[in-house]
């Protein structure tokens, strides 16, 4: 009897013990912010993972998770974390761009547009789903989105330099050259050792006629260390 009652002690004592220490999903999801927050994404990977094992409709688990997989460009799984975060909350805007910006990276551009619209309806103020949207647009190729929403940013910010000069090439790749050098002469404006933008408005320059002040300005552009421009030097400007 005696030996009974210590065997049935212990055994109580054992699932105290367990339960005690048990790790709840608070428990792993918090240790996983932890260690995301060092930059340890592998080691958040596996505690977001445990805490999802425990609650499977835990959405902000696979919100982190796939935060930390496309820190580590595993974008299919970033990509497959956000839609179950968006199958559980709907409304979650966040798991809708940061998808986008996981479709963009894997060359889903028509996805990228689709996530990123959705941001905008969330929150019509979001300027980066505007810029990053036009981003995609111009990869797909639709340059007259593209352009539309560079514009669009630029209502927020007149002075957004990104926008300016992405709008440039937008319109540089319609061969609108005459609104290109426009964009690309306020971008100097506002920075003047932007090298890419010399570059780019004296290639506008020269394709719309003005071969002379095209030439300066792809001079500059090799003189502030612009590379592999020689070749149009000597074949463009005889230099």
């Amino acid at each position: 009897m005696v030996k009974r009652i210590l065997f049935l002690s212990a055994i109580l004592f054992f699932n105290l013990c367990f339960l005690g220490y048990a790790q709840t999903v608070d428990d792993y999801f918090s240790r996983g912010i932890s260690k995301q927050s060092q930059k340890d994404f592998s080691g958040a990977i596996a505690d977001f993972t445990q805490a999802i094992r425990i609650n499977p409709q835990y959405a902000v688990s696979y919100f982190c998770r796939g935060i930390c997989n496309a820190e580590i460009t595993n974008h299919e799984r970033a990509i497959a974390d956000f839609t179950k975060t968006i199958e559980i909350n709907p409304l979650h805007a966040q798991a809708f761009y940061h998808r986008a910006l996981s479709k963009y990276a894997i060359a889903d551009f028509k996805g990228a547009v689709d996530d990123f619209s959705r941001v905008t309806i969330f929150d019509p103020n979001r300027v980066e789903a505007y810029y990053h949207r036009a981003l995609a647009k111009h990869a797909i190729p639709d340059y007259y989105g593209a352009i539309e929403d560079f514009s669009k940013v630029l209502t927020f910010d007149t002075k957004n330099k990104k926008a300016l000069f992405n709008r440039a090439l937008s319109r540089f790749a319609q061969n609108d050259y005459g609104a290109a050098v426009v964009d690309l002469e306020a971008v100097i404006e506002l920075d003047p050792t932007y090298v890419e933008a010399y570059y780019y408005k004296g290639v506008a320059l020269y394709r719309h006629g003005y071969k002379s002040q095209g030439c300066i300005e792809l001079l500059k552009a090799k003189e502030m260390g612009k590379q592999g421009i020689e070749t149009m030097l000597r074949d463009y400007c005889n230099q």
